[in-house]
């Protein structure tokens, strides 16, 4: 059984936005995307309105 996948990719807005949205799709855990969070993206990744904001950064 596979337990992990490792994907290079470019960590702009557009390509994380896809990662998060297959990680919904498929109900994928989103733990490990709060590690993606840098100065460029926090703005609009990590903020408490967004879908995702728990299941990447947890309870706020």
């Amino acid at each position: 059984m596979l337990d992990s996948i490792e994907i290079k990719f470019r960590n702009d807005e557009d390509t994380l936005r896809e990662i998060i949205a297959i990680c919904h799709r498929y109900n994928i855990s989103m733990e490990d995307l709060a590690s993606l969070e840098n100065e460029g993206n926090s703005q609009w990744f990590n903020c408490e309105g967004k879908f995702w904001y728990e299941k990447v950064f947890g309870k706020a």
